[in-house]
């Protein structure tokens, strides 16, 4: 379980993308454990365009079969899938009522749709399989708190790099859509009308 309150601080910043990494940042700069430290000053490396390229063709292709109004971009479970991270595109034709309700986002008319391989990370995914084998190896429901501390750090961070690449690519953007965008079982989500 995160720190509720780090948690409802990054939530406060997530608008601002860079913001959120910068906090995070701080907070993994003061941790005792350094292992994930890297992620402080690495990027996803997929380019606005490519990711611009991929949601405009994923507009396309839900305008086939119905008006789209929102796009939810969500991150895999990563933290425990470290092989490979991506992220899906999901449409739908209604805005919700309260957009702080994340039922909704179960409930998408869009079809399937190709999802997207999110490069540059790659020794920060190692990272996270060590993480995860040598806690299965260990047998540690509890691992040694200072590391885990700084891997729920890790953990927010990549959210939140997530987050920005999807702000970067949405830049001077003009799609009339809201955008969404999160990793899988977070209750953090960034939110954009573009």
């Amino acid at each position: 379980m995160m720190n509720i309150e780090i948690w409802n601080e990054v939530d406060k910043r997530i608008q601002n993308p860079n913001e959120a990494c910068q906090f995070i940042g701080k907070l993994m700069e003061n941790s005792k454990d350094k292992t994930f430290n890297g992620l402080i000053t690495a990027n996803f490396t997929n380019t606005p365009s490519e990711i611009q390229n991929a949601i405009n063709k994923f507009i396309y292709e839900c305008n086939k079969t119905f008006e789209l109004k929102a796009i939810y971009l969500e991150m895999n479970g990563f933290d425990i899938n470290p092989s490979r991270w991506f992220f899906d595109l999901f449409g739908y034709e209604a805005l919700p009522e309260d957009d702080s309700d994340l039922d909704w986002l179960s409930d998408w008319q869009s079809p399937d749709f190709p999802d997207v391989t999110l490069k540059g990370l790659e020794s920060i995914q190692e990272l996270f399989k060590q993480y995860n084998q040598e806690k299965a190896d260990l047998n540690l429901d509890k691992p040694n708190q200072v590391l885990k501390n700084n891997h729920e750090l890790a953990t927010l961070m990549v959210m939140a790099k997530f987050c920005k690449l999807i702000d970067e690519s949405l830049h001077n953007t003009h799609l009339g859509l809201h955008i969404y965008a999160t990793a899988h079982d977070f209750e953090i989500i960034y939110h954009k009308h573009a």
